[in-house]
């Protein structure tokens, strides 16, 4: 047996579950992350509905539950129970409002920190109000436990003067002493403090050890609440905290001030997303803010990420949407910096060598000149945009195949015998690249023609000879495409994912490819007059909509956003998930922690959030060819009531418009003048003006 079994914590944590069933579990269905941006996976806070979390992976357990006549716990919880959002809807402060009984419980959390010091924090709040009609007596408890959102052994836990001690270090630090604190050892008591608290009793223990790890402890506020008064307390932890090797973390100077960390950590957050959305609807404006943050704040180092833990890795087909929905979202300078990395690793993805990141990668360089007009950065990237294009026309041309070697494969794949091959002799004139275990023609040769095209775009402004043979060679995969669309196009599923954006290879005026395109609305979205949505590869259904918002089909476009609107993995915060259970985990890491056992899905994921933020985006503001266009998806019950954006990041610098419900008319300020600005929305006029 590998000695890797016995790090297994989810294997210890079911036999667990078997064996006291009873016990008070995490809820291990749902999950989401905090963190600051560019932190490494060991910096992502793991958050479970009710704000119960853990620091880091692997560490423990923290829940805030009441006593008041019988024991009320967040676990225990119905999801639509929780009302959730972030705070200001552009900072990832995580709130949770519930009610257990008579008391309302509001709890607040974020990840702060220092990336210079390598060293990062949990701000936690929780304020518990009684909603009753008298006065009364409750118990707050912040329950401590080796299990949870992702928790780890805690081998001995007791209370000091400002802090909990987890495995001889200090780790949970709090601004109000409880009034008592109590703690069981499952060696030693043979239950856990959950049973205990159950049953109206508390741990009679202050301290408590086991060397198999099943410690747990309880924090005790007791007050009594006159009707409508409150209660608050602030804790902070270290993520991490105490470990040997991060010898430098510092004690918090405690009482801190929550108010005023909060207000700066505000601060830093809103100015990092500047673009304002003033809509009809708020889960329009909500998704937009909430996945953008996501995305950043999964992001380690310079590089995306899918989701924190399942990919740690820059999986570039993902990475690529990531990184443009980013850039597009106004954070040009992370997008620079991960554009640069991205000219060292060539087909990283966990699968092997997978041929269309070929074609999104100068896609993505692309998209980010334009956003920018950064000559410098495009110069820079210049020569690795050659070589990848000069890659695509070689596929086109090749009668064997191509194979280049990738470090980072997922753990089930990592010996497929085809892992390494890019792409095999071409067929019939298109390059026959592998994606995801097979061959998507016109998935493949979509990315291919979007790269060779914005490689001749680009050439054409530095002024380089090698444009022609680039836009010779797209022009070339665009007619053999349009050519075979007969017979091909739409015998892959992922087809109607990228035809018209991002790619824009395929013609609306095609009547296959519009039959294609129809075909698979009623086979796949709409069967039987029935509305059918996406349950693993979320990302492909959004991508789907965003075409048909381009193709004239908003209704249908809107059929599908409607439901990524409405319904989340974590409710309230607009994440979706994909896949069937962990099966994409690149190192296993899930699975050396406490928590997390009943997953279904990975979620959040980052190319769902990406695809949606951009897809939000463009219902909004879209290029083409040189044209701004205007309202492309916004609903017509939107043009009943006034409406404002301000700031959205496009290839015409920062765009703002207004409409005016009274004059039905936009009014639009652009930094640089596009070739025009039209809606494609009836009777609506526009007014148009630049910057200043």
């Amino acid at each position: 047996m590998s000695w890797y079994v016995n790090q297994m914590e989810q294997i210890k944590l079911t036999d667990m579950k078997n064996r006291y069933p009873g016990w008070i579990w995490n809820r291990s269905d749902t999950h989401t992350f905090l963190a600051v941006p560019g932190t490494h996976e060991a910096y992502k806070t793991v958050v479970e509905p009710g704000n119960t979390f853990s620091p880091g992976p692997a560490t423990y357990g923290v829940s805030v539950w009441l006593y008041d006549e019988k024991l009320h716990t967040v676990e225990e919880m119905k999801l639509e129970e929780f009302k959730t959002s972030f705070k200001y809807c552009k900072v990832p402060i995580l709130v949770s409002k519930y009610r257990m009984e008579n008391f309302e419980i509001q709890s607040e959390i974020f990840a702060d920190g220092s990336i210079e010091d390598y060293n990062f924090m949990d701000y936690f709040r929780v304020r518990v109000t009684n909603k009753g009609d008298v006065s009364r007596k409750v118990h707050i408890y912040v329950v401590l436990r080796s299990f949870g959102a992702s928790g780890g052994p805690i081998r001995d836990i007791k209370c000091g003067d400002q802090a909990v001690l987890i495995n001889g270090n200090k780790q949970f630090y709090f601004n109000t002493v409880p009034d008592r604190f109590g703690a069981v050892s499952l060696e030693e008591d043979l239950t856990d403090v959950g049973e205990v608290l159950k049953q109206g009793a508390f741990p009679e223990k202050s301290s408590a050890a086991d060397k198999t790890g099943w410690c747990s402890g309880v924090l005790d506020y007791a007050v009594e609440l006159e009707t409508g008064k409150s209660a608050v307390y602030d804790f902070v932890c270290h993520l991490h905290g105490g470990h040997p090797n991060l010898y430098w973390q510092t004690e918090p100077v405690l009482p801190f001030n929550y108010d005023l960390v909060e207000k700066e950590f505000i601060n830093k957050w809103e100015s990092m997303i500047t673009f304002d959305l003033n809509l009809p609807s708020g889960d329009f404006s909500n998704a937009a803010y909430y996945n953008l943050i996501h995305l950043y704040m999964f992001t380690v180092a310079n590089a995306p990420r899918t989701t924190p833990y399942t990919y740690p890795m820059c999986w570039f087909r993902d990475g690529s949407y990531q990184i443009v929905a980013m850039d597009k979202g106004g954070l040009h300078d992370f997008a620079e910096k991960a554009c640069l990395l991205a000219q060292k690793k060539d087909f990283t993805t966990g699968f092997g060598s997978e041929a269309d990141t070929i074609g999104e990668y100068i896609w993505m360089m692309d998209t980010h000149f334009q956003l920018t007009q950064n000559y410098e950065f495009l110069k820079t990237v210049w020569d690795s945009i050659c070589e990848k294009a000069e890659l695509l026309i070689e596929a086109m041309q090749t009668r064997k195949p191509i194979i280049s070697y990738s470090e980072m494969i997922t753990h089930e794949h990592s010996i497929r015998p085809d892992v390494q091959v890019v792409a095999g002799p071409n067929i019939d004139g298109l390059i026959a690249g592998r994606m995801d275990h097979h061959y998507p023609l016109y998935f493949v040769n979509a990315f291919a023609y979007a790269g060779l095209s914005s490689a001749a775009r680009m050439g054409d402004i530095l002024n380089d000879e090698r444009a022609a043979r680039f836009q010779k060679y797209a022009d070339i995969l665009r007619s053999r495409m349009l050519e075979q669309a007969d017979e091909k196009f739409c015998s892959n599923e992922r087809d109607t994912f990228c035809a018209f954006w991002p790619t824009y290879w395929a013609d609306k005026n095609k009547e296959s490819i519009l039959k294609g395109y129809e075909d698979y609305w009623y086979s796949k979205w709409n069967i039987d007059g029935k509305q059918v949505h996406e349950p693993l590869w979320t990302y492909f259904e959004v991508g789907d909509a965003h075409n048909r918002m381009i193709l004239g089909q908003k209704e249908r476009g809107w059929a599908i956003l409607e439901h990524y609107l409405k319904n989340h993995t974590f409710p309230g915060l607009y994440t979706h998930n994909e896949g069937d259970r962990d099966e994409n985990s690149v190192l296993l890491i899930w699975e050396k922690c406490r928590g997390w056992d009943k997953n279904t899905t990975t979620t959040p994921t980052g190319w769902t959030a990406a695809e949606l933020f951009l897809l939000l985006r463009d219902c909004l503001i879209r290029e083409e060819n040189g044209q701004l266009i205007i309202g492309e998806g916004i609903p017509d019950e939107w043009l009943k009531e006034d409406f404002s954006v301000r700031n959205l990041s496009s290839s015409f610098g920062a765009v703002s418009f207004h409409y005016s419900a009274a004059e039905k008319m936009f009014t639009v300020t652009t930094e640089h003048a596009p070739d025009n600005i039209r809606t494609p929305l009836e009777q609506i006029k526009i007014i148009s003006q630049r910057e200043g």
